[in-house]
């Protein structure tokens, strides 16, 4: 008798325990939607303040945008990524560019629409094909990081026109781009550059071509190569 008043109060406290943990989830479940709910509202207050009239709102919904992980979010930038204004253009482009991640790294939040064939994908390829014409240099920069960091061959003919662009930032991010996607068709191009008019530029094609294949090292002294770069391989 005694065994089973042991037991039935041993039932009891696996029974509330059990009360309390279900509670305990429930409130948690209950948490996380809500937070969901109110980070939805807030993507879209952010997306609706694109359409004011005074750019520096705009900017800073873009701004704001950055910082959120959805689907919407990437709609809302897509959409400031063609703003009238040239700031707004250049946060939105740069925002979208940072969502693919760090280099070398498969961590961001676009990763996965490029790797699956997502319908935001070609959506996406074209801003940033667009956005290479951009007056902003800054936009124009920022494209081509998206380029390389695509790795995809079909880049290698507009990473290549952006090696022609009269912002020699933009030439240097080409030829890190080029150099990302490291098959024997951005040999050519990556030769080219090592005319460019800035050193900057010609000691990144320098570089990126010895880390595509070593043995080019030996081609490269029969070019014209900065003093400073012979120094620092000597």
């Amino acid at each position: 008798m005694e065994e089973i008043i042991r037991l039935i109060g041993v039932f009891s406290k696996l029974i509330s325990l059990v009360i309390v943990l279900t509670f305990m989830l429930a409130t948690l479940i209950a948490y996380v939607l809500k937070s969901l709910s109110m980070s939805a509202r807030h993507v879209k207050e952010l997306g609706r303040r694109l359409e004011h009239e005074d750019w520096k709102v705009r900017r800073d919904a873009v701004k704001r945008l950055q910082l959120k992980n959805s689907p919407l979010t990437i709609e809302f930038l897509l959409k400031a990524s063609q703003d009238s204004d040239e700031r707004v253009r250049y946060e939105a482009v740069t925002a979208l560019q940072r969502k693919l991640g760090v280099d070398g790294q498969e961590d961001g939040e676009l990763i996965p629409v490029f790797k699956a064939e997502s319908s935001l994908k070609p959506r996406l390829v074209k801003m940033f094909l667009n956005a290479l014409t951009d007056e902003h240099p800054g936009v124009r920069v920022e494209a081509t990081i998206a380029l390389g960091k695509m790795q995809n061959p079909k880049m290698i003919e507009h990473l290549s026109q952006a090696l022609q662009d009269a912002n020699g930032s933009v030439r240097k991010r080409a030829v890190l781009g080029l150099g990302k996607i490291g098959t024997i068709r951005v040999i050519k191009p990556l030769f080219d550059a090592l005319g460019d008019e800035y050193e900057y530029v010609r000691m990144e094609a320098v570089a990126v071509l010895e880390n595509l294949c070593p043995l080019v090292h030996v081609i490269l002294f029969g070019h014209k190569v900065s003093e400073e770069f012979e120094q620092r391989h000597t």
